[in-house]
């Protein structure tokens, strides 16, 4: 019984060979030419067999491989914390939790600074408090003042973290919603770092200040005309109306609200835009406003303002 094989004549190149009586002697079906296979010469069968064998072999080390590499990129990018800045909105108070003061953090070295012609060297830090999101997050409520004779813009803070040995191994700044802050005034700073760095052993707070920008227009001030303070899920809600009192319209309305304790000190804030973004000349609209994600023990007084563009 004659067997046929893929297997190439060495005479004429034809690719159909019969295997002659069960021997290692092979007829090619065109010219006639017998040929000897020997046995340490695989067939292209076989060599097709054994290359299918391989690249099955290698595909799962090569999917494991990448995996891998994966996996260590996005650990890196997670090891690395944010420097953005953040301000809290009402959509963010969801996941809330009162801040707990942290004893090995809230001892900050906080630096002094005389008058100099740098504008952030104006403003002196007049209280901190610290807390921790439900998260794990860490923010700091700053009240800073301008202690020069000179306005101020774009006040704000900065928390430097540094471990045992001294190196800074994060960094996070925050600024007020006022974008100028006149001599002798004063406001409230939110710092907030959601991924803190575990070998942090101490921080530093220092104070964030510019020059006047003639690029950028002044908010426009509204007025708060009356508000209510409620409680509602373990959140503060603040209700009330904010007026346009300026002969103009105004858009993207918006309302802050600054918590405070017996000595006037701020303990927390939040914001929101008012129901109405857009309000023409003595037009009153709506706000809530809930707070509760950053905000330090219970609150005795509040403070309310509006700001509006032209």
């Amino acid at each position: 019984m004659n067997t046929s094989y893929t297997f190439k004549c060495d005479a004429c190149g034809a690719s159909s060979v019969t295997q002659q009586d069960n021997k290692q002697f092979f007829k090619c079906q065109y010219c006639g030419s017998t040929v000897v296979l020997s046995s340490n010469q695989p067939s292209q069968q076989q060599t097709s067999k054994k290359k299918l064998s391989f690249i099955l072999l290698i595909i799962p080390v090569l999917v494991i491989a990448l995996m891998v590499v994966f996996w260590i990129v996005f650990q890196n990018i997670r090891a690395k914390p944010t420097v953005e800045q953040y301000m809290p909105t009402v959509s963010e108070t969801s996941t809330h939790t009162k801040g707990t003061v942290q004893p090995n953090l809230i001892s900050a070295a906080t630096k002094s600074h005389s008058e100099f012609d740098d504008p952030k060297r104006l403003l002196k830090i007049s209280s901190q408090f610290s807390g921790k999101t439900s998260n794990g997050g860490l923010y700091w409520i700053v009240g800073v003042k301008n202690s020069g004779s000179e306005t101020v813009y774009r006040p704000g803070a900065v928390v430097s973290m540094f471990d045992a040995k001294g190196q800074r191994v994060a960094e996070q700044s925050g600024w007020s919603s006022h974008e100028s802050l006149e001599p002798n005034m004063s406001t409230v700073v939110l710092v907030f770092l959601s991924q803190p760095p575990v070998d942090a052993e101490r921080n530093e707070l220092t104070t964030l200040a510019s020059k006047q920008n003639s690029f950028s227009s002044p908010p426009i001030k509204l007025a708060i005309e009356n508000f209510v303070v409620s409680t509602s899920n373990g959140l503060f809600e603040i209700i009330g109306d904010v007026v346009n009192v300026h002969d103009g319209p105004v858009k993207y309305a918006r309302v802050y609200a600054v918590a405070k304790n017996a000595n006037d000190e701020p303990i927390g804030l939040g914001q929101a835009f008012a129901t109405q973004k857009n309000l023409k000349s003595g037009e009153t609209s709506g706000f809530k406003i809930k707070v509760g994600t950053f905000l330090v023990g219970e609150p005795e007084q509040w403070e309310l303002w509006g700001l509006g563009r032209e």
